[in-house]
């Protein structure tokens, strides 16, 4: 679909920021908007800053500028995934999980960034495959509710089996790419890893893994979470779900003004 059609609005129209500048490319803007500051206090702003940065990942996806809008979807969910357009997120039950526009964008990607090793690249590019597979694990949970209202048992359960494989799936890259990059955090190679997208990759693993097949211990998911605290402590999701004392303390103090 063209852009306007993906977003189902003016995709030219910054949602952030300010207006677009004579003459400017959405790579410079991109690199404007991420450097322009904000009040992180206040989630309205979040919410905005966010939709800026999706629209500015469509934009650079159909200008096949690829890594712009891997870093501009990056930065747009860990600022706020639920900024992201539901066109952007929709898919047809007709049509399958293809029909979706950030599944089109998650392919391309893998196929741009299949022979780089770069860690950063790395990251950026498992953070947004753990997302397509929780947006499928959605669309998926959608198709086996409606088998199971129409009792068509035996579909609910091959849907109910592919729920099972898409959460193994995302549960088994946040574990093995934190495992590959955890150590390098810390260490010489520390510059070139975002401790922000380990921190998510870690907190996923938390938010999903009591559930079976998985079945994670409580306390290995509350490990798991502050674990993802420990990596990004301003990240207000993480302390969120970590929920301790000290979390909703940082979390009140980071909330206090309005928004």
């Amino acid at each position: 679909p063209a852009p306007n059609q993906a977003l189902g609005g003016d995709v030219e129209q910054p949602e952030w920021g300010g207006p677009l500048r004579q003459g400017e490319c959405h790579v410079d803007r991109l690199a404007r908007v991420l450097a322009a500051p904000r009040d992180e206090r206040r989630y309205g702003e979040r919410f905005a800053k966010a939709r800026e940065l999706f629209r500015l990942g469509l934009q650079l996806f159909f200008e096949r500028h690829l890594r712009g809008c891997a870093a501009a979807l990056v930065e747009g969910l860990l600022l706020e995934d639920k900024a992201l357009p539901q066109s952007l997120a929709l898919a047809h039950l007709a049509d399958g999980p293809e029909s979706c526009v950030f599944g089109s964008i998650v392919e391309a990607l893998r196929e741009e960034v299949a022979a780089t090793e770069a860690a950063e690249v790395e990251l950026e590019r498992a953070l947004l495959e753990v997302q397509w597979l929780d947006m499928q694990m959605l669309f998926t949970r959608e198709l086996c509710e409606r088998a199971q209202a129409q009792a068509i048992y035996s579909a609910a359960e091959t849907h109910q089996q592919r729920w099972f494989d898409l959460l193994l799936s995302m549960d088994d890259l946040a574990r093995k790419t934190t495992a590959r990059h955890g150590a390098a955090s810390a260490g010489v190679a520390a510059a070139r890893v975002d401790k922000r997208v380990l921190s998510r990759l870690t907190l996923v693993q938390a938010q999903y893994g009591a559930n079976p097949p998985i079945s994670r211990p409580p306390e290995e998911c509350a490990k798991l979470a502050r674990r993802a605290v420990e990596l990004w402590p301003a990240d207000i999701m993480a302390r969120t779900w970590s929920a301790r004392r000290e979390d909703f303390e940082a979390l009140v103090g980071s909330s206090a003004a309005p928004g």
